[in-house]
């Protein structure tokens, strides 16, 4: 054989080598785009605001032609603070300028065809620091629920707001308990971001909750207490039973003219409101005072008004 053809055959079998490693990335159909998977920052991470790095995979051998990363304020994604766009072969993305400190945000990233974006995305969250130095640790503010409101255990998140925008927990502690003074503490639970779940609530149960701000080690000063009910919620009159009065009762004399009245419930379901009255004698007739309040089941009433002294009252 000539060292022409030799030579000739040679180069066929880099040229089909160098053909068959080059092959382009196929765009993907728009009806072939799947969800990216979020790598990085890690659930609630702690970053720094101004070298914020999101990064993600595409689990299909085809590409988009670009990713659609929206950055949010909030967990339901109703305040949408920047939105932006990266080549389809990108998987990471980077804000032009400084995010703001001590502050929580969420985001989520979607692939694109043409007019064709894939909605679906998993949303995940970081944080942004510094940390708080223990003197810094500040009262968390509780969203929801508050006020008796009914809290759907497969469903609803706790929710509380930090405050501060100088620095922020490592770690918030969350003391959820059937308990007012929170001896029971099989529900207390922990977490670095501002929900939590506790789908393993008793049902058709008063609880109440608070959130305590932790640094390093040290703890800082708890949030407000707030009550709530689990459902399920009772659907008709026939299902109630009679709540139980804790005081004042017994002909208990009070010293105050606006007395606080507590009373607790206990059934299969937990009621939607309640009904509240106070007269003289024991048809409460003629009446004191009396509301209906159908927002939430709450178990105090503290009257709006002085009572008259020297009286007795039902």
């Amino acid at each position: 054989m000539s060292k022409r053809l030799i030579f000739a055959l040679v180069l066929m079998v880099i040229g089909a080598a160098g053909l068959s490693g080059c092959d382009p990335v196929r765009t993907c159909e728009p009806d072939m785009l799947v969800r990216p998977v979020p790598t990085s920052p890690e659930w609630n991470d702690l970053v720094d605001p101004s070298s914020v790095v999101l990064e993600w995979i595409y689990p299909d051998l085809c590409r988009p032609e670009t990713f659609l990363v929206n950055l949010y304020r909030d967990a339901d994604r109703s305040d949408r603070v920047l939105t932006d766009r990266v080549d389809g072969m990108e998987t990471t993305w980077s804000p032009e300028y400084s995010l703001d400190s001590a502050s929580q945000y969420w985001w989520t990233v979607h692939p694109e065809v043409g007019d064709s974006t894939y909605s679906a995305a998993d949303v995940f969250s970081f944080r942004t620091g510094p940390l708080c130095d223990p003197e810094d640790l500040v009262s968390p503010v509780l969203i929801s629920p508050i006020g008796g409101e009914h809290f759907v255990r497969s469903e609803d998140v706790l929710t509380w707001e930090w405050p501060s925008s100088t620095c922020i927990p490592g770690a918030y502690a969350i003391e959820v308990s059937a308990d007012p003074d929170f001896s029971d503490h099989s529900l207390f639970r922990s977490s670095r971001g501002p929900t939590r779940h506790i789908r393993d609530a008793p049902a058709a149960t008063q609880l109440w909750w608070r959130v305590i701000p932790i640094g390093d080690v040290d703890r800082g000063e708890p949030s407000a207490t707030e009550t709530f009910f689990t459902d399920p919620s009772c659907s008709s009159d026939s299902v109630l039973v009679p709540p139980t009065l804790l005081t004042p009762v017994g002909g208990e004399i009070v010293t105050t003219s606006e007395p606080l009245f507590d009373w607790e419930y206990s059934g299969i379901c937990a009621p939607v409101g309640f009904d509240f009255r106070i007269g003289i004698g024991s048809e409460f007739w003629p009446p004191v005072h009396e509301i209906s309040y159908m927002d939430g089941a709450f178990t105090s009433y503290s009257m709006p008004e002085p009572l008259e002294d020297c009286r007795t009252y039902s």
